[in-house]
């Protein structure tokens, strides 16, 4: 039976709804997505990437540590049409300026630890609408 991914993650959340989809342990415990939570954050901010302007084809590059959040990340993403760039957190600030320079997202979505090259980046490279942060202990800070 051939499935696209995301005729996939909608079976999966019918049949596994409250089963954990991803997690990952951290100092302060196990963080954790189950099917239908992943399908819900997916569809929210495929939701809202939709309605800030994101159309088929434009480009959102992901940088962030491995979190349950960054599979909801890519998820929305494919949803919304956009083309996902992953960004591997090793490389240096030059490297993502170049790739990012390179392939001119419209979205840069980040987590809290790395919100501070997401904000420099997003001075250089003109592309960058708009930077997401992706967990939870980003969303009280206040950025520009």
């Amino acid at each position: 039976m051939d499935q696209n991914v995301l005729l996939f993650l909608e079976n999966r959340t019918e049949a596994l709804e409250n089963k954990i989809a991803l997690g990952m342990k951290s100092s302060l415990g196990w963080s954790e997505l189950t099917f239908r939570g992943l399908n819900v954050l997916s569809t929210r901010l495929a939701n809202y990437l939709i309605k800030s302007g994101i159309d088929k084809g434009d480009k959102l590059a992901i940088l962030s540590e491995s979190m349950p959040e960054w599979g909801a990340a890519l998820f929305a993403s494919i949803l919304s049409g956009a083309i996902t760039i992953p960004l591997d957190i090793k490389l240096t600030e030059f490297e993502l300026d170049s790739i990012l320079n390179d392939c001119k997202p419209k979205v840069l979505i980040v987590s809290n630890a790395f919100l501070e090259v997401g904000l420099k980046l997003k001075e250089t490279i003109d592309s960058i609408e708009q930077i997401l942060i992706l967990d939870d202990s980003g969303s009280n800070t206040a950025y520009p």
